[in-house]
């Protein structure tokens, strides 16, 4: 029978390495007790668990933990850029490589990237400075596509090495250590460098300044994508198109849940294929933007959620067992629950402290 995976990423507080306002929050186990104590979460996930714990100890990490979860779930090749599979949710096809519009504020001594929601980039203006960027790209034998302000993509030979960060690792962050090195990646700085110089005195900035909206000034080389995935799960229930598109390369069911996360009974009709993972990634723009009352407020929703499908109750009608998956900046915490024997003594955890 198949897996309910509950994918709940930024939800897990790092260990004692990682530094930031949440985790800080986080401390201090009182204030998430406070929200969680005697709740859902608590009561779905306090006996007969397994549980693994794992951290990114690298100097610089490649990716986020939700990001290399699903590298290591559907078998993708490290050359291959898990948000530049959003290419097949715009109607593309791979190989081709993914580009982010932000922008980049400098400082003193650090230039720090800002995340595409901070700039809120319209339809209007992401075609303007298409526009403007097209014969560039052309020029170098590059075919550019912009179907999205959050989401562009190019086809052609960039002439670098495709083992990049993409925009999600590195929002928030001093874009330093995150650029691409080397000698190929001369070839890609000198195309950036003169789009930002056309950019700069393009018309949609102009209009951006004037309203004292962050110029677009950078073009985050996000990565490459091309390869065709195993065939696992079943459904994945996301509003992200990165995983819409690992869906369609998967050959699994992309949906898109709107404006609520499915309940018990939408659930087990996607049960009725296979495993289910549901992308729940309320705590996300909390903690980019460090703010731990809106992280508090996503547990508190995720709480209720976990009320309304009855998984405080036992494990949904459907399926066998019921996986969380519960990442932080470098943090992957995995729950996992299933049927256990009348007869089995039932061993009690702590969820809450786990986090």
């Amino acid at each position: 029978m198949p897996e309910l995976i509950l994918l709940c990423s930024a939800a897990a507080g790092d260990r004692a390495t990682a530094t930031g306002a949440i985790d800080a929050q986080l401390a201090d186990p009182r204030a998430l007790r406070r929200v969680l104590d005697g709740g859902a979460f608590s009561r779905a996930f306090s006996r007969d668990l397994k549980t693994s714990d794992s951290s990114d100890e690298a100097l610089v990490p490649r990716e986020l933990p939700e990001e290399r979860w699903w590298r290591e779930r559907l078998g993708i090749p490290g050359t291959d850029s898990i948000q530049a599979f959003a290419a097949l949710a715009h109607g593309m096809a791979l190989p081709c490589w993914r580009l982010t519009p932000t922008h980049v504020e400098i400082g003193l001594d650090q230039a720090r990237l800002a995340d595409p929601a901070e700039v809120s980039l319209s339809v209007e203006e992401s075609a303007i400075l298409a526009a403007e960027a097209t014969p560039i790209f052309a020029e170098y034998g590059i075919a550019l596509h912009a179907p999205s302000p959050r989401a562009w993509f190019v086809t052609g030979d960039l002439g670098i090495d495709p083992e990049t960060r993409s925009w999600t690792m590195v929002a928030g962050r001093n874009v330093d250590a995150y650029l691409p090195r080397g000698e190929q990646s001369r070839r890609w700085r000198k195309l950036l460098n003169e789009i930002q110089m056309t950019w700069f005195a393009g018309q949609a900035n102009r209009a951006r300044e004037s309203r004292g909206a962050p110029v677009v000034n950078m073009l985050w080389l996000d990565g490459r994508a091309g390869t065709t995935l195993t065939p696992r799960p079943a459904s994945i229930v996301s509003r992200d198109d990165a995983l819409a598109g690992l869906a369609i390369a998967s050959g699994a069911r992309a949906i898109d849940p709107g404006a609520a996360m499915p309940g018990a009974e939408a659930l087990r009709e996607l049960a009725d294929a296979g495993d289910v993972v549901v992308d729940l990634a309320g705590w996300v723009q909390a903690r980019r933007q460090g703010d731990p009352q809106a992280w508090l407020d996503a547990w508190q929703d995720f709480d209720a959620w976990i009320a309304r499908i009855g998984l405080d109750r036992g494990i949904p009608a459907g399926f066998d067992g019921v996986r969380a998956v519960l990442t932080g900046e470098r943090r992957r915490l995995e729950l996992q629950r299933g049927a256990s024997p009348w007869w089995r003594p039932r061993r009690r955890i702590d969820p809450i402290g786990l986090l």
